[in-house]
Order: C-alpha cells, then structure tokens, then sequence
C-alpha cells in the first residue's frame, strides 16, 4: 500500500487510546505537538527530542482539548506510539543504548526518554508530505475531526503560539523567580524541565551566549551552543532562579 496522505490519514483514524476513564487521547496530542513544531521551524529536520518546547506546547494543548482528570506528561505518547501497530513513528536510542529498546523496557517517563532516547522520527514518507502547509493543514483538520470535534476554533487560537517562548519571556521581563518549597513539591516532571530550560537559556541570552569568563561563544547551525546557563547559589539549596543568582559558563568553566 502507497504511504500516501490517504494511509497516514488512516493511521491516525486507529491511535491507540486509554478508554478506561473516558478517551485519553495522548497520542492525537503528541501529534498535533509535532505538526506545530514542524509549523513554527522549530524543528526543520526529521528529528524530535524530548525537548522544552515539545512539552510545553503538548501540555498547552492537554489542558485545554482533553478533560481536566488527563494529566499525563508526553513521555507515554511518544514511547507507546513507537509500537508496530502505528509503524510511523520510531525512536533512536542514544548511542550503547540500543539494548533497551531491543528488551522492551517501558521508557514511559521524561527522565528515562532523556536518558536513553536520542530523538523520535517519522517515516520518511510522512515527513515529506508535512513539508508542505497545505498537507499539515489537512492532517491537522483530519485529527481535529476524529479525536478533537468540538475543539476546532480552539486550537485555532492556540496553534502559532510558541508557549515555552512566551514562559521564557515572562520569566526575564521578572527577572527570574525564587520558588517555595511548597510550590516545588507540587511541581510535575515536565514542569521543571520547562523551568529549568527557561532559566538556563535567559541566563546565556543576557550574557550574549558567551562564557563570562573566557568569552568563549559558539553556535551550532542547529542554535545549539557550547554555554550553559548556571546557577551561581545552588537551586536545590536556595530554589533561586533569578537571573542576578545565574552565569553564562563555557563547559571548562562550568
């Protein structure tokens, strides 16, 4: 059968659900996730990394397309997705980390995918069609449809919006936060990822992602750079994620 728009179409008709509590649709989530990170260019290649803006625009879309008792992190979609039954959607292990997949650990948790996954991808086939907006478009409007029917006008007013972006600015325009105990405690896996992305790249965008000691400062084509954002006070000790509490380090320094 042609992987054709018509087969992915199908494909995404018969994600696999939780209906135990009502439909617990994580995986349509996940998808309409990959399709804006495609549709902003944020990720332009066929590689996507348990990252913070992969979260953060999964949990956007969670709260505000699915039932409030749905709660779950990305980390189950995007490891359970990969089963045979979709054969669209594939993980790459890290590199000596090719027998955890091959032994059928469950890696349903952010902290074990960032362990040993390296990135998930699509079939070649499929990525090529989403190069196209149109295509997307269609994609989007054909899973709107089946999982999301009510939702339409909804995610139209979300798609486009980069929400690690705006977290990241309303976070420097305060300057950082100090954080309770009492509001970490509550904290999700996800959340402090988010968080603690945040503060790291407002930390190397002040100091022009260059080291303050040796003003070492390279950036990949990828926008990667080779300069961590570090708290100067520990944060598990003083939960301070200001920006006066924070430098912009090269490795050798950090």
């Amino acid at each position: 059968m042609a992987k054709d728009f018509k087969y992915y179409s199908h494909k995404f008709k018969k994600l696999r659900v939780d209906h135990s509590r009502g439909t617990a649709p994580y995986q349509p989530l996940l998808l309409l996730a990959l399709l804006e990170l495609i549709d902003q260019g944020i990720v332009t290649g066929n590689q996507f990394k348990v990252s913070p803006e992969l979260i953060s625009i999964f949990i956007q879309y969670r709260d505000q397309l699915s039932l409030p008792k749905f709660k779950a992190d990305p980390a189950q979609p995007f490891y359970h997705m990969s089963r045979p039954k979709n054969a669209f959607w594939h993980l790459m292990p890290k590199a000596g980390h090719e027998l955890i997949l091959e032994s059928k650990v469950r890696l349903n948790t952010l902290r074990k995918l960032r362990d040993h996954i390296e990135y998930g991808f699509l079939d070649s086939e499929l990525f090529e069609l989403l190069k196209s907006r149109v295509t997307r478009s269609s994609f989007i409007a054909e899973i709107l449809q089946t999982w999301f029917p009510s939702k339409r006008d909804m995610l139209e007013e979300l798609f486009q919006v980069n929400s690690f972006e705006q977290f990241r600015w309303s976070l420097r325009e305060k300057g950082g936060a100090v954080y309770s105990t009492e509001e970490l405690s509550k904290e999700e896996e996800a959340d402090a990822i988010v968080r603690d992305a945040a503060f790291r790249r407002n930390v190397i965008s002040l100091y022009d992602q260059r080291c303050v000691f040796c003003r070492l400062k390279v950036i990949s084509y990828s926008n990667e750079n080779i300069v961590d954002g570090a708290h100067i006070k520990p944060f598990s000790t003083f939960r301070d994620d200001r920006y006066t509490n924070g430098l912009a380090l090269c490795k050798n320094h950090h």
